[in-house]
């Protein structure tokens, strides 16, 4: 399948059916095993990465953007974001709805992770590379884009990080991600990203680093 032949469609809680949920997590699922970030948001219990994995979906397409892509209504690849003006972050002490469903299953120890040193250090991560919780507000934030791994190399994921880049030019604005691994740096670099800030998360299983990348709009 070529880049020519990929679709990209823009999803929300008014039109995604249960089957493009279904999908979307199944490629999620697939494209983030033995991520070690992962591994330390969960506790290092696998069955709860879908319920992880649903809290995200639900809160970008109740209040972010939804992008999927495939050959015709195929969902192969999924991206998540949020756009400028979007409510991206809550306070280190609270959750929206749908993370507070997820932080409850949780154990004791996990849930004061969460809020003790996870949420706290991620916002630290945002200051230092954007200056405050209000920069990222003002950028296009990509949460997520992953590609299932049977479909990569096809121009999935181009086309999908192509659909958020031009609408951010579009408005003069900036873009921001983040990646844990120097793989993922490389790539991203391809697309105009560069380091701003890194930050080492410890975690009960063993911990990750996470580097904020951002992408300054091309005139």
């Amino acid at each position: 399948m070529s880049s020519s032949a990929v679709t990209v469609r823009k999803l929300s809680a008014q039109n995604v059916t249960a089957y493009e949920k279904t999908r979307i997590a199944q490629v999620l699922l697939a494209s983030c095993r033995g991520d070690l970030e992962m591994a330390a948001l969960t506790g290092g219990r696998a069955g709860l990465e879908p319920a992880l994995i649903q809290s995200q979906v639900e809160l970008c397409l109740s209040r972010g953007e939804v992008y999927v892509a495939g050959q015709g209504d195929s969902v192969d690849g999924v991206l998540l974001a949020y756009a400028p003006g979007q409510d991206v972050q809550e306070s280190p002490s609270s959750h929206p709805p749908q993370s507070l469903d997820y932080v409850s299953k949780l154990s004791p120890e996990m849930q004061q992770w969460w809020t003790s040193h996870f949420m706290p250090k991620f916002s630290e991560l945002t200051n230092i590379a954007l200056g405050s919780q209000e920069g990222r507000k003002a950028a296009w934030y990509i949460k997520t884009i992953a590609v299932h791994p049977d479909r990569q190399r096809r121009g999935i994921g181009r086309q999908l990080m192509q659909t958020v880049l031009r609408q951010a030019d579009a408005s003069s604005r900036k873009t921001c991600l983040e990646v844990n691994s120097d793989s993922m740096v490389r790539v991203f670099a391809k697309f105009g990203f560069r380091v701003r800030a890194t930050k080492n998360f410890g975690s009960y299983q063993g911990g990750f680093i996470l580097f904020l990348m951002t992408r300054e709009p091309s005139h």
